[in-house]
């Protein structure tokens, strides 16, 4: 009778901790959300003052989605494009959206627009393909280029530029896609 005492006393201490684990990542996610959303005004032609104040933080601080390397770095861009300047993503409240220039997908064998760009968004919960919509911006907006292994974050939306091309996702529901030249991988 004593050692279930104690097995129960353990497994609800456990869960106590367990829980305050949760809790605290929450706390952090919902602080970094903050901290995104003060930037959320869209750009104009000299980008917010938030997004060129806006410092780089160090380390992975996203609660889902790909793995990041720890040396990556992350801003609070709403417009980004990769070095190349072939992908370009535009990052909202309610999604993020990347158009491609230059890609070898219907060679490949894979879905493609016949248009000159391809568009995929990734939404809360899935992710789209958007022939006919572009992300390249308009007049005026100011893209930020975002060097191999810096990440940027906007509401609930983040993306990474790699060597191997562009990943973004949804930080909640860990939904988004990555898109080079060679492929698109949904997930």
């Amino acid at each position: 009778m004593t050692a279930l005492v104690v097995v129960l006393i353990l497994v609800v201490a456990a869960a106590g901790v367990f829980g305050g684990m949760l809790l605290a990542n929450r706390g952090r996610q919902s602080d970094t959300t903050s901290a995104s959303a003060a930037t959320a005004a869209p750009s104009s032609s000299a980008g917010t003052a938030a997004e060129q104040a806006a410092p780089p933080t160090a380390g992975p601080i996203l609660p889902s989605g790909p793995a990041l390397p720890t040396s990556t770095t992350t801003y609070s861009y709403q417009y980004v494009d990769t070095p190349s300047k072939n992908i370009s993503c535009i990052l909202s409240n309610e999604g993020v959206g990347c158009s491609i220039l230059e890609r070898n997908y219907a060679s490949s064998g894979m879905q493609d627009c016949p248009d000159r760009e391809f568009s995929i968004v990734a939404l809360a919960g899935r992710t789209e393909v958007r022939c006919g919509e572009e992300y390249l911006g308009q007049s005026g907006d100011t893209f930020h280029t975002l060097e191999y292994g810096e990440t940027t974050m906007f509401s609930d939306y983040a993306c990474t530029s790699q060597s191997k091309g562009m990943t973004c996702w949804n930080t909640i529901t860990g939904r988004g896609f990555t898109i080079s030249r060679k492929s698109l991988i949904r997930f």
